[in-house]
């Protein structure tokens, strides 16, 4: 029996390891930072830049992304404050991987807090360069981010691509275009 139970142990564990063996390691973990431009769902807000910064990990074909987005309303000559949205989130989706290309779809739940321009005139500045100054009020709550991109992999440990983003919260939802560099284990 002893015998029996010995040789059925290594018949189904001796697969096994070879199996382990020769399976490469596909996962990858790189960097994104970008910079694009975003609007808003509202006519409180025409849009400004954006700034991305993302941890991606890829397993297989699941992607994991950990994300800091920044939005600053574009206010050169407009009302002040200027809109600022900061999301921080944590991602998951598809992602198809190959040696020069790399394209995802994600989705997942993050906290987004900003700085968002009141009603009420508080000052008006006079002269050719006239500003008005509004109240704002800080705001916190939770968002629901949706990412697509496309990167091109012209080099190892190098990407350069788009990413197409939204996140509707209750902040401000916001939607934009980012241009992204990729660093790290992208190939």
């Amino acid at each position: 029996m002893r015998t029996i139970i010995l040789l059925l142990a290594f018949l189904t564990a001796a697969p096994t390891a070879f199996g382990q063996e020769l399976t490469p390691d596909k996962k990858k973990v790189w960097l994104n930072v970008g910079l694009g431009g975003y609007g808003t769902f509202t006519k409180a807000v025409d849009g400004g830049i954006s700034l991305l910064a993302d941890v991606n990990v890829l397993q297989e074909s699941k992607q994991y992304k950990f994300a800091l987005d920044i939005h600053q309303e574009f206010t050169l000559f407009g009302p002040n404050p200027a809109e600022t949205y900061v999301g921080l989130s944590a991602q998951i989706g598809a992602a198809q991987h190959t040696k020069n290309m790399h394209v995802a779809l994600l989705g997942g739940v993050g906290l987004v807090g900003g700085t968002i321009r009141g009603t009420n005139l508080q000052h008006t500045s006079g002269g050719f360069f006239s500003t008005e100054e509004y109240d704002s009020k800080t705001s916190l709550g939770v968002g629901l981010p949706v990412r697509a991109e496309l990167s091109l992999i012209p080099a190892k440990g190098f990407g350069l691509g788009i990413s197409l983003f939204s996140n509707i919260n209750t902040v401000r939802s916001v939607y934009g275009l980012a241009a992204i560099l990729s660093f790290g284990s992208v190939r």
